[in-house]
């Protein structure tokens, strides 16, 4: 369970509910209390959109192309899910904070970014594959022997038949001193075309100056 302290509580409230991965607990002007549920992804079926080749997960250009080739060099003609996260991780040389929301296109060729860029580029190696995927958005729980700390984070989430399943290509799990790792959703990237930045403001309802009261942070502890 979690407290968000947000700027708007109905809306996040709205965007929570919409979202179903979190249930609410309680709401207030400004923070709403959530508790965690089973799912770490968001709710929904996957669709056409999923699968298409689009103005910000634009894996038909060239840059991208010449990336599924290399991974497919590596791992096949059809990488896993896993094998596609990995290569992304290690891809992208260069982890720094950009501060944009960099196109596919231009992730696979500069080689890098930060959570976004990450998000972006597997989700275009994930559609190129024929895996339906998403850019989901929210905040990640990193819990260590002695705390638990929140950021805002984009993450992937990709359908494998069976349901959605979550994929960082930044792998927090894998850092030093991490000892579980826990996803909130808020928001998918519903509109991948040349005005993304319109759907990214959804999140300003949402993205908490801070959270309290976490507890029960991670739903098992990762063992390496």
């Amino acid at each position: 369970m979690a407290t968000l302290h947000v700027p708007d509580a109905t809306q996040a409230t709205a965007i929570i509910a919409a979202g179903g991965a979190l249930q609410l607990v309680a709401a207030d002007d400004d923070k709403v209390t959530v508790a965690f549920g089973a799912s770490q992804t968001l709710a929904g079926a996957p669709d056409d959109r999923d699968l298409a080749d689009t103005f910000v997960i634009d894996y038909g250009e060239a840059p991208v192309a010449k990336v599924v080739g290399d991974a497919r060099g590596l791992f096949g003609e059809r990488p896993t899910t896993t094998e596609l996260t990995e290569f992304v991780y290690r891809h992208i040389k260069d982890k720094a904070y950009l501060g944009t929301f960099d196109l596919a296109s231009k992730v696979a060729a500069r080689r890098a970014g930060d959570c976004t860029e990450h998000a972006v580029l597997l989700t275009a190696l994930a559609r190129a594959n024929g895996y339906p995927a998403r850019v989901a958005i929210g905040v990640v729980l990193i819990e260590t022997e002695d705390d638990i700390a929140a950021f805002g984070h984009a993450w992937s989430e990709i359908y494998d038949g069976s349901g959605w399943h979550l994929a960082d290509a930044t792998r927090p799990q894998h850092e030093e001193q991490v000892v579980g790792v826990r996803y909130l959703p808020f928001i998918s990237l519903d509109d991948e075309g040349p005005g993304f930045a319109l759907d990214l403001a959804r999140l300003s309802q949402i993205q908490p100056a801070r959270l309290s009261r976490i507890t029960n942070a991670s739903p098992d502890r990762h063992t390496r």
